[in-house]
């Protein structure tokens, strides 16, 4: 099941990452809230939540300059798009960095069975 949902506040997304409710992390580099972090060159930067629970983010900018995409990839996002791409290919990348997710899953899975 596809479930999409807007979040407005850094408090909002942490308690849906603390209760487990997120697989993908889409942020829109326009309408970012004041409450999430820029990086020095004014790139968003993915939540630390996202990042400890090992959550990909992907993020949508206005700016195709290679320095930029360059910059948030650093930052620790998992894909860089811009604003303007077709949806289709924006359902293309959140579709593979689910499929990355789950195939990390099965081999962490895999790792502790062996361990055990």
């Amino acid at each position: 099941m596809t479930h999409v949902t807007v979040v407005a506040s850094a408090v909002d997304l942490a308690g849906r990452i603390a209760g487990g409710k997120v697989d993908v992390l889409v942020v829109y580099d326009q309408d970012l809230p004041a409450s999430f972090a820029r990086s020095e060159l004014g790139t968003a930067r993915p939540p630390a939540d996202a990042l400890g629970s090992a959550i990909p983010c992907l993020l949508l900018t206005s700016t195709q300059a290679f320095a930029s995409n360059h910059a948030a990839q650093a930052a620790g996002f998992a894909a860089v798009l811009g604003a303007t791409v077709p949806a289709r290919v924006l359902y293309r990348r959140v579709g593979a960095l689910l499929q990355r997710v789950r195939r990390l899953g099965r081999e962490r899975d895999a790792a502790q069975r062996a361990a055990a």
